[in-house]
This record gives structure tokens, C-alpha cells and sequence, in this order.
């Protein structure tokens, strides 16, 4: 069986900057801003800044209802002063970050960070705040938006594509209140522990608690004074400024909760692993069924997301490995042999057309979804998931020429924690062609790995389905005393034909050099499998799912019949 490799997602050139703000002249004249339905009007001085507790709506907020959970405590710190006035020091510098800096943020793959969806329901029930929501945007220089300036319409648009993350600092906007119809700014520090939503140039765009926009922070004309609701540890000497990417980030690379970095999609990007991914916690109905006579072609011509019914697809099962199959494409179940790192394994594979799955020159022309299972040849040892995604790197990149990299991916059966890792390839011969490896530590010693192809945005439909369904289970116990071994230096090819003549199903054992059984594959009451390629010398063994030995062959080319009977 041919291997593939697969997708991890994108890596991103990461862009440090240095950049110190230092006391500037600017914008001279006080700054207002109204207070949260209280009624009193308060006014900013020039070189006031306002701080803003994680857990605080403030002053005049476009939604009262908070749009985030409340944040981690571990980083939002308790309020100590209801009315603090800190000065910073004449002359003193303002970290300042670029928005593609690995770690600046916090977060997940999680969106449930920041209700968008409500935020632009509420947007667009309230279509003053809503011009006020863009008039303040664009009022920002560094703001770049495909479209030309924000307008209420494209609201829906721009929200989407923004991606909810955590703030890691202490850090410096211009935030808005709205007042009188129109968006009220003011100088503001966002605590750390903050959701904001970031655009793609990494920039603050706006506070997920209050929905409230977010621009680039003014510098003070003097050293600031800082005032407001004061956390625990705020330090006027860590305040952080973001500035725009020089180019627009499509992976951000986030700190999670563990401390460590881990790569984060940017939300609304045309990236069809994050379908395939969020499909696999979601559990949605298909509105219609889809005949089981429809065809590979027409289902490739469907809208992106489009729902298929679960009814038009067909378990396949071969031995230790299962998943469902689209109606229409063909299956090939089969066995692979690594000699280096010396590992065996079942192989499961679907796509349109089965024979372009094993043809290096077409394997990639199609959507496919390939799995194997690999167990180590020396019995008790451990293979490990990056061990066999080093291996295939090094494997002919049948059409893929491009290796993106490697990430994190999860799965709801697979694992021994739902966690594996994931290679990208890209370079597939068409600009959306993508081919993925994904591979698992199953806990005892043996790893499960995944091929996608992906050729077009229409194969989501099946891939994600289908990779949901995708099981494996250990096979019934070998007969007690049970042992063969296939000598070294297998000769000349043969291609057998197997006959099961029973009324059951029997697995196929294949056993190797070192006398461990790998499962070759299930041949159902009756069925005639042509064309099996073995090796002159090769001992194998049908044994039935209830655990007994029905029939053993060792490979003779002048006999290339088996008939289990």
C-alpha cells in the first residue's frame, strides 16, 4: 500500500519587532467617557489612562451582557484599589509587540472564548451602535480590510474572520464607549486575562466581554497617569503595545494553559482542516437524506458544508479496523511493511476510484482517507506516532512536493488520549490539493495513522465523516500455542487467489520474521480475493472470529490457489 502524507497546517514566519513607544506630543485635549448607567460623566485628562479589569464591562459598554466567560483567575488578578491613580515614570518605555510574536496570545482551538455570534446578532439588532461599532474601527490608519472600509453590512464578514484569543499582558488600546449615538474613546490598559478578537495582522480588534471596538492606543503628550479599577499586579513599566504584522498570519502561534505553544488557525480562514476538524465535535442531523444512488461527481459539485445522511454510507470492516465509506467509492483493505523502523500493519483505505490509490502518479487526483494499523515486528516493543510520520517524509512524495509541517490534532476514539500529531503536504500538482498524516499513540505500543487527500472544499463532506467513524478493535484471540514464522530471504513474487468456502468470516494472518501475527485482512463467507501478492516462503494462517485455525499456507508459486475450507 502506498503511503501519503498529510496535513498539519500552516507554518507562518514569525515576525519580532522591537518597537518602543516613548512619551510623544499628540491629540492634546481631554478624553470622555461615560460611566456604566450610573448617569455621571467622567473626563480623562490628556495623559490619563483608563484600566480596565477583565472582569468589567466599564464605562459605557455597546453590550451590558458579558460575551466571554469569566476570565482565568490564574491571569486576571483580583481588583485592589476601586479608585487608583498610578503615575508612570517621565520617559519611560512601553513594551511593544509585534502581532505574529509567538506566545503573545493565549488560547486554543476553542472559539467558545468569545460569542461572535451574538456579538454581530446584536450588531445588527442595534444599527446605531452598529455605525458606531465601524465608525470606530475606522477610524484607526493601521486598519486593513479586504474590503475598503467597514460598513454595518459586511459586520458578519469581518467578525468572522476575526479569532477569539486571550490577552497574555497588560495591554494598551484605544478603547470605545458608545455615548450619544457615537463611538466614545478613550485611552485604555485591557488587563491580562482579557478574550479580545484578533484580525489576521494580530491586532486587538474587539473586547469579547462588552463587545466594545478596539484601535491603536494614542501616546500621552506626558508621562501617563494611570486610573480606574487597579489589579493586583499591575505594573505601569509592563503595559504591552501591539502593532500590525507585516503580513497577514494564517496559523497563530498561542500559548496554552500548560505553558507550551501550539498552533491556532486564524478563525474564517479558507483552511478546510478546521472543517474537517470542527466536524468532528459537532453531531448535527442532515436535513435530507442523500439517495444512495448519488453520485462521487455530483457530491464533489455540492456547496462546501453541505450535510450528507449517514444512511447512504456502509460500514467496512476488515479484522482490527473500521469506518464508513461514501456511497459510490471503492474500498481496498491490505497490509504494510516498514522494514526500517520494523513495523507490520492492516491497511484500510476508500476513495472514488481504488486503483489510483495505490498508483504514485494519481494518488493525489482524488479525495482518499487511508488507515493503518502498525505494531512494532519484535513483539513487547513500542513504536512511536513521529517515528512513523519521519518515515513517510522520507517516502516518494507521490505528487506532493511540498512538506508544511507538523502540529497537534485530536480525535474522539483514537489515541491513547485523543492526542496525535499531523503532517501537512501541499504542492499536490492543484492549488487545493492537500494530503494529510495523521498518527496516534494507541497505548499499547502500536500507533494508528491517517491519510487524508483533499482536492476540493466539497470533499469535507465525506472526509469528515468518515474520519469521525474511523475505529479500531483488537481482533479475537489467536488459538493458544498459535506460532509461525516466515523465513528471511522471501523470493520471487506470487499472486495467490483465496477462497473462503465457509459460512463465517476468517481473518488472514500473516506471520513475519520475527513470529508475531499481523493481521493481511477478512475474507466474508465466500468471497474470492485474485491477484493477492505474497512472497514464495510466506507463512499464513485463517483463523475465525471465534478464535479457531481452519487452514495455514505457506506460499508455493506453482500452487497459487488457497482454499480455506
Amino acid at each position: 500500500m502506498h503511503q501519503k502524507r498529510n496535513r498539519a497546517r500552516h507554518l507562518f514566519r514569525t515576525v519580532l519587532t522591537t518597537l518602543v513607544m516613548s512619551t510623544m506630543v499628540a491629540c492634546a485635549g481631554d478624553q470622555k467617557a461615560e460611566s456604566d448607567g450610573t448617569g455621571e460623566t467622567f473626563v480623562l485628562g490628556p495623559s490619563e489612562v483608563f484600566l480596565q479589569p477583565a472582569t468589567d464591562v466599564g464605562p459605557e459598554p455597546f453590550v451590558i451582557t458579558p460575551l466571554a466567560p469569566a476570565p482565568d483567575p490564574e491571569l486576571a488578578r483580583p481588583v485592589v484599589a476601586e479608585e487608583a491613580e498610578v503615575q508612570s515614570a517621565a520617559g519611560a518605555a512601553i513594551q511593544a509587540s509585534s502581532g505574529s510574536q509567538p506566545g503573545l496570545y493565549g488560547g486554543s482551538r476553542d472559539d467558545a472564548t468569545c460569542d461572535t455570534e451574538q456579538l454581530v446578532s446584536f450588531l445588527g439588532a442595534n444599527p446605531d451602535k452598529a455605525q458606531a461599532w465601524v465608525a470606530a474601527l475606522n477610524a484607526d490608519a493601521t486598519l486593513r480590510y479586504e474590503g475598503g472600509q467597514l460598513t454595518p453590512s459586511v459586520i458578519p464578514q469581518y467578525i468572522g474572520g476575526l479569532t477569539p484569543l486571550i490577552l497574555l499582558e497588560d495591554t494598551r488600546v484605544t478603547n470605545h464607549g458608545f455615548a450619544d449615538g457615537k463611538p466614545n474613546p478613550w485611552q485604555s490598559v485591557l488587563q491580562k486575562g482579557t478574550a479580545v478578537l484578533i484580525d489576521q495582522y494580530g491586532v486587538p480588534r474587539a473586547r469579547c466581554y462588552c463587545g466594545n471596538p478596539l484601535i491603536a492606543p494614542i501616546p500621552a503628550p506626558s508621562a501617563p497617569t494611570y486610573v480606574g479599577r487597579q489589579w493586583a499586579d499591575f505594573d505601569p513599566t509592563k503595559v504591552d503595545v501591539v502593532s500590525p504584522a507585516p503580513e497577514p498570519i494564517e496559523i497563530f502561534q498561542v500559548q496554552d494553559k500548560t505553558g507550551a505553544i501550539v498552533e491556532r488557525p486564524r478563525s474564517g480562514s479558507e483552511d478546510p482542516f478546521s472543517a474537517i476538524e470542527d466536524s468532528l465535535s459537532e453531531s448535527t442531523e442532515p436535513a435530507e437524506a442523500q439517495p444512495a444512488s448519488e453520485s462521487t461527481e455530483a457530491v464533489q459539485e455540492a456547496l462546501p458544508g453541505e450535510s450528507y445522511a449517514v444512511e447512504s454510507y456502509g460500514d467496512q470492516v476488515t479484522g482490527r479496523i473500521s469506518m464508513k465509506v461514501p456511497t459510490d467509492w471503492e474500498v481496498v483493505d491490505d497490509f504494510v511493511v516498514y522494514d526500517d523502523p520494523g513495523v507490520a500493519g492492516q491497511v484500510l483505505a476508500t476513495a472514488p476510484d481504488a486503483e489510483k490509490i495505490t498508483n504514485p502518479e494519481e494518488s493525489w487526483t482524488q479525495p482518499a482517507l487511508v488507515l493503518m494499523h502498525l505494531w512494532p515486528s519484535t513483539s513487547g516493543a513500542t513504536v512511536e506516532p513521529a517515528t512513523i510520520l519521519d518515515v513517510r517524509q522520507k517516502a516518494p512524495t507521490d505528487g506532493c512536493s511540498t512538506y508544511v509541517g507538523r502540529g497537534g490534532f485530536d480525535h474522539p476514539s483514537l489515541g491513547a488520549d485523543g492526542a496525535g500529531m499531523i503532517d501537512q503536504w501541499s504542492g499536490c500538482g492543484d492549488a487545493d490539493a492537500r494530503r494529510w498524516n495523521i498518527a496516534f499513540p494507541m497505548g499499547d505500543g502500536s500507533v494508528a495513522l491517517i491519510q487524508l487527500n483533499l482536492t476540493s472544499p466539497a470533499d469535507e463532506v465525506y472526509l469528515a465523516q468518515a474520519l469521525e467513524s474511523l475505529k479500531l478493535a483488537p481482533p479475537p484471540s489467536l488459538p493458544a500455542g498459535l506460532q509461525r514464522c516466515t523465513p528471511d530471504g522471501a523470493s520471487a513474487g506470487a499472486q495467490m487467489t483465496l477462497e473462503n468456502t465457509l459460512d463465517e468470516p476468517v481473518r488472514i494472518i500473516w506471520w513475519d520474521r520475527d513470529c508475531n501475527a499481523v493481521d493481511r485482512m477478512t475474507l466474508e463467507p465466500g468471497e474470492v480475493r485474485t491477484g493477492f501478492p505474497t512472497y514464495e516462503g510466506n507463512e499464513f494462517s485463517a483463523i475465525t472470529f471465534d478464535g479457531r485455525l481452519v487452514s495455514d499456507l505457506t506460499v508455493d508459486p506453482a500452487n497459487p490457489t488457497w482454499t480455506i475450507k
